[in-house]
């Protein structure tokens, strides 16, 4: 049986290839074909890119290895799951063989992720409100954490 392809989507301000350069190292190490999707959303400048971009990203992936015939298993961190889920639309395996194609994801893993109900945005979830972290600057129209490495690696010292 053939090993699946697996499909890592990040969270909101994190580069795909340098937050999943270790899993992936490994997993290819294992004969595993492994590919982190980067998100549009992440690093651009003016004008943004957002949310659409970022599910049309990792819709691309998805299919590109689903239309090899691949099996996939889809992970997600973070914000990732909200883009993610909304990616994966038409794109389970059960789905594609219902019209005659082969491939697609089997299984999907959310690593400390969002599931939001369709219809429901992130911000629902948190009561409308920005977390106390967050900094908007209005002239980039854009948000970032304010300490990120406190924040999101919480190193031991």
């Amino acid at each position: 049986m053939a090993k699946p392809t697996i499909i890592l989507v990040p969270g909101a301000w994190h580069k795909a290839l340098e937050s999943f350069h270790l899993l992936t190292t490994l997993l290819g190490n294992h004969g595993y074909v492994v590919e982190a999707v980067p998100l549009a959303s992440v690093g651009q400048s003016l004008p943004r890119l957002g949310f659409e971009e970022d599910v049309k990203n990792v819709a691309t992936v998805i299919e590109k290895h689903a239309d090899q015939g691949s099996d996939i298993v889809v992970l997600f961190h973070s914000y990732g799951g909200v883009p993610g889920s909304s990616a994966c639309r038409h794109l389970l395996k059960s789905d594609r063989s219902a019209v005659g194609k082969a491939g697609g994801i089997t299984h999907v893993v959310y690593c400390a992720a969002f599931a939001i109900e369709e219809g429901r945005c992130l911000m629902d979830g948190m009561g409308g409100q920005p977390l106390p972290w967050w900094v908007f600057d209005e002239s980039e129209e854009s948000m970032m954490p304010e300490d990120p490495e406190n924040t999101f690696l919480q190193r031991h010292r």
